[in-house]
């Protein structure tokens, strides 16, 4: 297996890059975001979640995630638990 990549666990069907942030932007523990929009792109590969700041909500979005995806996503979305499994290391939902 090549660096950079590794495996959950056998049941995984490839191998996957490692997440690495381009940017990022750290917020004090208990600072509430609150998700402002969810958009898949064209390709339909990626996934963009915005956040904007409770009780800031005037100043628009506060900070965004993308997740992009190595194939496009199925019909029926079944990589959802991967994709929120990723999403959960930047974001603890409450």
């Amino acid at each position: 297996m090549s660096e950079g990549f590794h495996r959950s666990n056998h049941l995984d069907i490839g191998a996957v890059k490692t997440v690495t942030p381009l940017v990022l932007r750290q917020y004090a523990p208990g600072v509430t975001l609150i998700v402002d929009s969810v958009k898949m792109e064209q390709k339909r590969n990626r996934i963009r979640i915005e956040f904007r700041q409770a009780g800031h909500e005037k100043d628009g979005v506060a900070t965004s995630l993308t997740v992009e995806w190595h194939a496009p996503f199925s019909e029926i979305f079944r990589e959802r638990e991967a994709i929120e499994s990723v999403i959960r290391r930047f974001v603890a939902p409450v």
